[in-house]
């Protein structure tokens, strides 16, 4: 069985739709982008980061501290400097 070669210029759109045929061809172009894949990557390998750094037992107060503002999203670290 022979696998097809692709068209880059064949309409992606649902059913047929061009105005969904270019938004898909944009973001697919984004996808296959180098910047935006490495980006990607660097965003789990923290997310990874941050959950070993959070779930390991450190008995450091300032430490603890310290990544829990990391974390926090950016209102509630707002919030939490005005209360204190």
């Amino acid at each position: 069985m022979q696998s097809k070669k692709l068209d880059p210029n064949a309409n992606i759109g649902c059913f047929g739709s061009t105005r969904h045929d270019a938004v898909a061809k944009k973001f697919r172009d984004l996808r296959d982008k180098k910047w935006f894949q490495t980006s990607i990557i660097a965003v789990i390998f923290l997310a990874g980061i941050l959950v070993g750094i959070q779930t390991y037992n450190v008995q450091d107060a300032s430490v603890i501290s310290t990544t829990e503002y990391a974390a926090a999203p950016p209102c509630s670290t707002a919030l939490a400097l005005a209360v204190t």
